[in-house]
């Protein structure tokens, strides 16, 4: 298996094992440039450097709460910072299951959730995910729509940021 990195493309390892398919694998990381280039803050706040990146990022805590967003998700779930920080995801972005009995996490649906279990993955493991096709059922407007999307996830330090891109069709 090849680990590169996501955001610039380097090698950063490759393991070598007898399975011919696990040297076809390829998994994303982040190399320590890549790091100190996108990470390491200095006067810069987060909403800052959220905000220069292109895709709807949101940063989640391995308690699956938003902490931040730029403004990109922001427009795209329509609200801002106030009303998600420290919400759960599915709170945050208006999964109809979220408002199920039991609420977010806790229903049947939430057991199959890829976003959920994308996060938990990376923070778990700390292995990057990379255009994971997602869809959630989202209330909008007194009706529940079903969108699809793309996910994909790194683990920054205690956070996985949390990157949306529209699916293909």
């Amino acid at each position: 298996m090849t680990t590169i990195c996501a955001w610039c493309a380097t090698e950063l390892s490759t393991s070598t094992g007898n399975d011919a398919s696990a040297s076809c694998e390829v998994s994303h990381g982040i190399c320590d440039a890549c790091i100190d280039r996108f990470f390491r803050f200095d006067d810069a706040s987060v909403e800052t450097f959220l905000n220069h990146l292109q895709a709807p990022v949101l940063l989640v805590t391995a308690n699956l709460e938003v902490v931040s967003a730029n403004d990109r998700a922001l427009e795209l779930i329509g609200k801002d910072r106030v009303q998600i920080r420290g919400h759960l995801g599915g709170d945050a972005i208006e999964c109809a299951h979220a408002k199920l009995p039991g609420g977010c996490g806790r229903t049947m649906h939430c057991k199959a959730c890829v976003v959920r279990n994308s996060v938990t993955e990376t923070h778990a493991t700390g292995r990057a995910l990379k255009d994971v096709p997602a869809h959630m059922d989202i209330d909008r407007a007194q009706t529940t729509q079903k969108v699809r999307f793309l996910i994909s996830t790194e683990k920054v330090e205690e956070v996985v940021l949390l990157r949306i891109e529209e699916a293909p069709a």
